[in-house]
C-alpha cells in the first residue's frame, strides 16, 4: 500500500465534520444540563453552593443554555437555533439555590472548554480513522486478488499496452467509483485517483493501437470536490490524454434520473464490421423505476463526436419494470455478426445471456448462457467481454469477488492471471 498527503478539498471535509460533531456535542451537553422546560417551573432542587465546583460537586450544566449579555456563553450563539429547535430556552437559568445567572461563571467556563475540546478531538480521530480505512485499508486485494467491491471489468489487448483489465473501485472521496487497471502476470493494480471523473461506469477499448478508457460521474452526492456527473469524456492510457466528445446528451434516455441522464452501469464499446465504433450504457425508460434497458450511440471519426442515443430491440424481450438489463458487453462474432453478453433479471431466469446482431441495434433472441444468483433485480455474476465473468459483491461480504473464464456451455473455470497481492494510488 502506497500512502498521500490530504488535498484541500479533503482536509475542508474532515474538518467540516468535525466542527459539526462538535457542535452536537455541546448541544447534548446543554441538553443534558437543563434544569427547566419550556412552558413549566424551573424544578428545585436542595440548596447547595452555586459555584459548586469549588466544593466538589458537578458543574452546574444548566448554565451552558444561557446565551444573554456579555457572557462565556455567548461563545455558543452560532448554535442557538439549533438549541432552540430542541426546546432549550433561551432565558436566564434559574439555579438550584433560585439564584437568576446572568452567565456563565469563569470558574466553571474551563469544564466546558474542556468538554467542547474532548468532542472536537474525539471527531477529529474518527473523521481521520475513516478517511485512511476508506484510502488505506479498503484498497488491500482479498484472498481472490481483488479489493471487496471492484466490478464493471473490461479486458482489453490493443498491442501497445498488453493485456489490460480495466475495473470500477468503489471509493468515499471525489466520485463514487475510481477506475483501476491491471496488466496480465502484474503483481499490482493501479488506482487512478485523478480520472474520478469517467469512474462511475468504466469501459475500454481499443483505437489505433491505443487504450482508451470511457465513462462519466455519477449524478448523486458524492464527498469531496465532485466531477460534473453525466459529461462523457474519453481518456487515451497510451498518451494521457483527455477529452470531451461531441455527443447529444439531451437524447439521452432517462426518465427515471431525469432531467440527468444517470448513465449508470458499465460502458462497453466495440468496433463494427463497418469499421464505426458502436457504444452501449444504461438506459431507464420507466420513471417509476426498474425496467432498467439499453441503449447506443454511433461514432463514425474514432470517438470525437457520436449520434444519438437510441434504445436497443431485442426479441422475445419487452421493457417492463420487472425486466431488467444491467449492461451490454458487446464485441465483433464473425465477419457478419455482433455478440454481447449481459447480466440480467428477466421473467425468464436471471444470469447471463448472450444475443447476436447484425447491425448492433436490432438482437436476435437470447439465450441464457450461466444461471446467477439474483438478488432483487441485480445478479451477483457479470460477464467480463465474450470469454470471462466476474463475480461481485453487492453486499460486504468481502471474500467473493473472482474472475472466471466463462465458456459457451456455461462452464466457469476460474482465472487468476490478473490476480493481485497490492494496490497503488496514480
Amino acid at each position: 500500500m502506497s500512502t498521500r498527503l490530504l488535498n484541500g478539498s479533503e482536509i475542508a471535509l474532515i474538518l467540516f465534520g468535525c466542527l459539526s460533531v462538535s457542535v452536537l456535542a455541546t448541544g447534548a451537553l446543554c441538553l443534558l444540563g437543563r434544569h427547566n422546560r419550556r412552558g413549566r417551573p424551573a424544578r428545585r432542587a436542595p440548596p447547595r453552593p452555586v459555584a459548586s465546583t469549588a466544593h466538589g460537586y458537578p458543574p452546574d450544566l444548566s448554565r451552558l443554555c444561557y446565551f444573554g449579555g456579555a457572557s462565556t456563553g455567548a461563545l455558543l450563539d452560532p448554535v442557538r437555533p439549533l438549541l432552540r429547535a430542541t426546546g432549550v430556552p433561551g432565558a436566564p437559568v434559574e439555579t438550584p439555590t433560585g439564584e437568576t445567572v446572568p452567565g456563565m461563571r469563569r470558574r466553571q467556563a474551563w469544564w466546558y472548554v474542556a468538554a467542547a475540546s474532548a468532542a472536537l478531538a474525539l471527531a477529529s480521530a474518527v473523521g481521520t480513522g475513516v478517511y485512511f480505512v476508506n484510502r488505506e485499508l479498503t484498497t488491500t486485494p482479498q484472498i481472490g486478488g481483488f479489493q471487496w467491491s471492484e466490478r464493471y471489468a473490461t479486458l482489453v489487448d490493443c498491442g501497445t499496452n498488453g493485456p489490460i483489465m480495466v475495473t470500477g473501485m468503489r471509493t468515499l472521496g471525489a466520485g463514487k467509483y475510481l477506475p483501476t487497471t491491471r496488466s496480465m502476470g502484474a503483481p499490482a493494480a493501479t488506482i487512478l485517483e485523478d480520472l474520478a471523473d469517467i469512474g462511475f461506469n468504466i469501459g475500454a477499448y481499443c483505437w489505433n493501437n491505443h487504450t482508451m478508457l470511457i465513462g462519466s460521474a455519477n449524478t448523486e452526492f458524492h464527498v469531496s470536490s465532485s466531477p460534473p456527473p453525466g459529461v462523457i469524456k474519453i481518456h487515451d492510457l497510451t498518451t494521457g490524454v483527455t477529452s470531451v466528445p461531441s455527443i447529444p446528451m439531451k437524447t439521452c434516455i432517462d426518465a427515471y434520473f431525469s432531467p440527468h441522464c444517470a448513465l449508470d452501469g458499465k460502458f462497453s464499446v466495440a468496433q463494427h464490421i463497418d469499421g464505426q465504433l458502436h457504444a452501449y450504457i444504461r438506459s431507464n425508460p420507466l420513471s417509476t423505476g426498474g425496467g432498467r434497458w439499453v441503449q447506443r450511440m454511433v461514432s463514425g471519426d474514432g470517438g470525437g463526436s457520436w449520434g444519438a442515443f437510441e434504445s436497443i430491440v431485442v426479441d422475445g424481450v419487452s421493457i417492463g419494470s420487472d425486466t431488467n438489463l444491467y449492461y451490454f458487453d458487446v464485441a465483433p462474432f464473425n465477419a457478419t455478426h455482433m455478440a454481447a453478453r449481459f447480466p440480467a433479471v428477466m421473467p425468464a431466469g436471471s444470469g447471463i445471456w448472450q444475443a447476436f446482431s447484425v447491425d448492433g441495434l436490432r438482437w436476435q433472441q437470447p439465450r441464457l448462457v450461466r444461471r446467477g444468483q439474483a438478488i432483487g433485480p441485480r445478479v451477483t455474476l457479470q460477464p467480463v467481454g465474450l470469454s470471462h465473468a466476474m463475480r461481485i459483491n453487492l453486499h460486504v461480504e468481502q471474500d467473493v469477488v473472482r474472475l472466471y473464464y466463462l465458456a459457451q456451455d456455461g462452464n466457469l473455470a476460474p482465472d487468476v492471471s490478473y490476480y493481485t497481492d497490492r494496490m497503488h494510488w496514480k
